[in-house]
């Protein structure tokens, strides 16, 4: 393998705002279903006669929180890739970044290097098994907009050679969407329900598939302490669905 020296690169500032527009389209389709699921569940959850004011103020109070998260989300992460630098030398590629885990990949580990449709890499680490399921929390991901492209291009290909995504970008794009739908489509067979067969099948999926998410994400090298922090406010909802569940079942 050629020898390959220690450089170092940067996202290009005036770039970052295609980061935050990629940020939006990827998040928003989530959180509407997320918001239009806690409304169908609400709806069908409720015995009393539904008071119309009183719901369309919650929804829109609900709503305005959720477009306040979103962007104040946006804007901290495109602060922490305002310090995003990656590395890369022969032995290792590192990446570092404010309020984040540093993340270091010797070379040797390189499970795999991805080039995404838009662009962007993926630099995955080598892969450990875990209850039968092979995973890694050893992934740098490299921005399309990222300084001296083509030099990085060069550089990683000279460390392993390049394949495609598995799926392509449907895949990628379908797939949190399907999470989703699935998570949200679970939580309200356990609340609107009275089958106990359902409410125990769709609980015990539920609470494995967000447990599942929440450990992915948490113990992920991607994302910030603060992220994280925020991270347990999910444990709630796995927390009512077996309340829920708990008094079905009894």
């Amino acid at each position: 393998m050629e020898t390959v020296p220690i450089a170092q690169f940067k996202i290009r500032p005036e770039r970052l705002n295609e980061l935050k527009k990629q940020m939006f389209i990827k998040v928003v389709p989530l959180v509407f279903l997320t918001f239009t699921g806690v409304l169908c569940i609400n709806y069908f959850t409720n015995t009393q006669p539904m008071n119309v004011d009183a719901f369309i103020f919650s929804a829109s109070v609900f709503l305005i929180a959720m477009v306040y998260g979103i962007n104040k989300g946006a804007k901290r992460q495109i602060k922490l890739l305002e310090h995003y630098t990656l590395f890369i030398s022969d032995q290792e590629i590192r990446r570092e970044q404010n309020n984040t885990p540093l993340l270091t990949i010797p070379t040797s580990e390189i499970f795999t290097i991805l080039k995404n449709r838009n662009g962007s890499f993926s630099i995955i680490g080598k892969m450990t098994k875990t209850a039968g399921l092979k995973y890694t929390t050893n992934v740098i991901n490299v921005p399309a907009q990222i300084e001296n492209y083509n030099q990085i291009e060069k550089l990683l290909q000279n460390i392993r050679p390049f394949t495609k995504p598995f799926g392509g970008v449907l895949l990628q794009v379908l797939l949190p969407i399907l999470t989703i739908i699935l998570t949200i489509g679970l939580m309200a067979i356990v609340y609107i329900t009275k089958n106990k067969i359902m409410v125990a099948v769709s609980g015990v999926l539920f609470v494995a598939l967000s447990s599942w998410s929440f450990l992915t994400t948490y113990k992920s090298k991607n994302v910030d302490n603060k992220t994280k922090k925020l991270l347990l406010l999910f444990v709630l909802p796995i927390i009512s669905v077996i309340y829920i569940a708990f008094l079905k079942l009894n």
